[in-house]
């Protein structure tokens, strides 16, 4: 499924598996905002974000997407909420 959804969205859309705690060969290992925090996140995905067009989907427990969101302030994104009306 994940390959039909790249294959769709060519150049739009990229995967990347991420475990916090294991270690697994060709999957990268670490906590999120650690990984944000070292950019090995955008260098996994060989991406360099635009603070100004660049948009983070947060979704897991309450802490995670609380400590993500910290880093990503402190990266000096803008915090976004969109709210269903």
């Amino acid at each position: 499924m994940i390959e039909k959804l790249q294959q769709a969205y060519a150049g739009k859309l990229s995967y990347l598996p991420i475990v916090s705690l294991e270690n697994h060969q060709h999957i990268i290992s670490g906590r999120i905002p650690s990984l944000l925090k070292d950019a090995s996140l955008m260098r996994a995905v060989k991406l360099t974000p635009d603070k100004q067009n660049c948009f983070f989907y947060l979704c897991d427990n309450p802490a995670m997407v609380h400590n993500t969101r910290d880093v990503l302030l402190e990266l000096y994104f803008q915090k976004h909420l969109r709210r269903a009306s």
